[in-house]
């Protein structure tokens, strides 16, 4: 369940939102892209903020006790001034957790295993659960994943031409909600290679970006960009290698030069492998398409997507990951 400081800046996202909306003027839209920044650092920052006033309240509590044992000499109350403030010093070592946490560098090192571009990222770190990706909005289904022993759910973020509704705080929450993690990935017309391009790549990491703070995306986290097809070696090293340039760039652009997101890749394994090779991506999503082009062999992947779980009453298809896969809650 979220907390009412976690519901408060949600609620801050949703009025940013609206005011996008509107048709704000340039300067008045910039003014906005940058407050909705500052509210997904503060989301990253909940637990450590929450901590650390939990622990001011509960050396609080203990002060008044101190001084309590001061006036009266009362040894059973020394004892649970001692129990308090172990608990006091037990909150302070969560909220500096909290805070490392939530303040690691950026850019962090690759989280998938460098290869030849020929799919041999050698062996596989071990599967920590599985999860399904879905096209539709999941928030009424949450209970049901949840219950089929899923961890996660990989939603869109989309263009505004899609006919698919993107991810939203809602729905972020509603998953957060049911204890699931989230994954997010961008996909448009990510299945022929004339789409992909440098300019291309601005745009939609652009519009990624944005999408991934309206929604409540915590920073430090990734957001996949899908290359739905099975491309060749020129077409990766090509247009594809250009596209995820411009996404870097794009994402440096919203963000002046201090981007909140990594960026993923979801394809083939020789798409995985390039790319994270090439240090253009962080985290790889190996496609279900074992005839692609290295994904019978790729083993360096973050997320590996496979056929739908029959328990589960909707359309979708299942994942398994490793412990970094770039999931979050809210």
């Amino acid at each position: 369940m979220p907390s009412a400081l976690q519901q408060s800046i949600v609620s801050a996202m949703y009025a940013v939102e609206a005011k996008l909306d509107a048709g704000p003027s340039d300067a008045e839209k910039a003014d906005l892209l940058a407050s909705a920044n500052i509210l997904v650092g503060l989301l990253a920052r909940v637990n450590e903020i929450e901590l650390a006033a939990a622990a001011d309240r509960v050396a609080a509590a203990s002060a008044a006790l101190l001084a309590v044992v001061n006036a009266s000499g009362q040894d059973p109350v020394a004892v649970y001034l001692d129990k308090l403030n172990k608990a006091v010093g037990k909150l302070r070592k969560a909220a500096v957790a909290a805070h490392l946490d939530a303040s690691e560098a950026v850019p962090r090192a690759p989280a998938v295993a460098a290869t030849d571009g020929k799919g041999d990222a050698g062996h596989s770190a071990p599967v920590a659960g599985s999860g399904i990706d879905c096209a539709t909005d999941c928030s009424k289904r949450a209970i049901q994943i949840a219950g089929a022993g899923k961890i996660f759910v990989a939603r869109y973020y989309r263009s505004a031409s899609s006919k698919w509704a993107p991810l939203t705080a809602k729905e972020a929450q509603a998953l957060s909600g049911a204890g699931l993690k989230i994954v997010t990935v961008w996909e448009s017309d990510s299945d022929h290679l004339s789409h992909f391009s440098h300019s291309t790549g601005v745009a939609e990491g652009t519009s990624a970006y944005k999408q991934a703070m309206l929604a409540g995306q915590p920073s430090e986290t990734p957001i996949y960009f899908a290359v739905d097809f099975d491309c060749d070696s020129e077409g990766i090293s090509g247009p594809v290698n250009d596209y995820f340039r411009g996404v870097k760039d794009g994402f440096s652009a919203i963000s002046s030069s201090h981007p909140a997101y990594s960026i993923g890749v979801y394809g083939s394994g020789n798409a995985c492998a390039w790319l994270a090779g090439h240090g253009r991506v962080q985290y790889a999503w190996l496609a279900m398409s074992t005839g692609w082009g290295g994904s019978k062999t790729f083993k360096g992947w973050n997320i590996k997507q496979g056929k739908a779980d029959s328990r589960l009453t909707f359309d979708h298809d299942t994942d398994e990951a490793v412990a970094d896969y770039g999931g979050f809650s809210i």
